[in-house]
């Protein structure tokens, strides 16, 4: 094998190397993305959803607490009402 040819294979393997590496380094970064997303979903869903006690209460705004779009992000709040003023 000629000097020139040894370098090309050298050069060749170093590259398909140094990009696996980079696609591993990228993968690994996008699950940590994906795994922190998912625990701010659980943090924002554990937090909004109504407890307990505020479901077993006798206010009058028990009716909105158990409307089927209260959870729906950010039009929860007006699909719930919308809701509630059709089933009236």
């Amino acid at each position: 094998m000629s000097d020139a040819r040894l370098n090309l294979i050298t050069l060749l393997i170093f590259c398909c190397v140094f990009a696996l590496v980079l696609a591993i380094a990228a993968w690994q970064k996008a699950r940590r993305y994906r795994q922190q997303r998912e625990q701010r979903w659980q943090q924002v869903l554990k937090e909004v959803s109504p407890t307990a006690a505020e479901i077993t209460s006798d206010s009058i705004l028990r009716d909105e607490v158990t409307t089927p779009f209260m959870r729906v992000p950010m039009l929860g709040r007006a699909l719930a009402i919308l809701w509630a003023q059709s089933a009236c």
